[in-house]
């Protein structure tokens, strides 16, 4: 979510003419700025903002998904999304059938089994944050 921050608009003219109107925004999740445009300026609907917001792929199964999309949205909190991150490392694990032992003990067998690559199970794996 944003909010306007009560700036003028900048007015920019492409090489091909399109004119865009420029805004910054805050976030009102994490405080940062947020650069919007619109084809006709205030008041108009915004076209695109950036940085571009992230989504988990649809295909992604929706417990995973639901982890995930938690952790973009509170990326501004590193500590709790990294927990909703072992949290989605978890759950696929437990889909995959690897149910027994500790999180890193099923992971390192993920990777022996060739689920995941070992650089995977050296990002996925909680030791690296010293869990």
């Amino acid at each position: 979510m944003v909010m306007p921050n009560q700036a003028n608009w900048i007015t920019t003219i492409a090489c091909d003419g399109a004119q865009r109107m420029w805004e910054i925004y805050m976030c009102t999740t994490c405080g940062k700025l947020v650069v919007a445009f619109a084809i006709s300026g205030p008041g108009s609907q915004v076209s695109e903002i950036y940085p571009i917001r992230k989504y988990v792929a649809a295909e992604i199964p929706e417990k995973l998904k639901e982890f995930l999309s938690q952790a973009i949205r509170s990326v501004h909190t590193p500590a709790g999304a990294v927990m909703l991150c072992a949290s989605a490392v978890e759950a696929m694990l437990k889909e995959k059938g690897y149910e027994e032992g500790t999180l890193n003990q099923r992971i390192d067998k993920a990777v022996e089994d060739h689920l995941l690559t070992k650089e995977m199970g050296t990002w996925a794996t909680p030791r690296r944050f010293g869990c």
